[in-house]
C-alpha cells in the first residue's frame, strides 16, 4: 500500500481506518463520517490531513467543512490534533502530477 511506503520514509505511525458499505446517499458524508471516527484513534499530539480536492460540490470537500471541524478536534484533544487539507484547492490533475514526482522521488 502506497501509504505504507510514504509512512515509512518519513518515519511516522500510519493508523488505517476501513470502512465498507455506505450508500451513495452516505458517501456525501464520507469525511465528516472519516474525521468523526478518527475522534477514538489519538493518544498524542498529530496531524490528519484529508485527501479532499478542488473541483466537486460535495460538502465535505469545502475550507468552510475543515474550519468547522477543527474546534470539535480542539475540544475533544485539547488542541493537539491538527485537521489539514493540503490539497483543498488542488485539482485532481494537479494532485497526480505532485505525487507522480514524489513517488519518482522515493523509488
Amino acid at each position: 500500500m502506497a501509504s505504507n511506503k510514504i509512512a515509512s520514509y518519513y518515519d511516522i505511525k500510519l493508523n488505517v481506518l476501513e470502512f465498507s458499505g455506505l450508500s451513495s446517499s452516505q458517501k456525501c458524508a464520507r469525511n465528516a463520517f472519516l474525521l468523526i471516527s478518527t475522534l477514538m484513534e489519538f493518544s498524542e499530539s498529530s496531524a490528519i490531513a484529508l485527501g479532499i480536492h478542488a473541483g466537486t460540490d460535495y460538502k465535505d470537500y469545502s475550507p468552510l467543512f475543515i474550519q468547522k471541524k477543527q474546534p470539535i478536534f480542539d475540544i475533544y484533544s485539547g488542541g493537539k490534533v491538527q485537521v489539514s487539507a493540503p490539497f483543498l484547492s488542488w485539482s485532481k490533475a494537479e494532485i497526480w502530477n505532485y505525487c507522480k514526482i514524489k513517488t519518482h522521488i522515493l523509488n
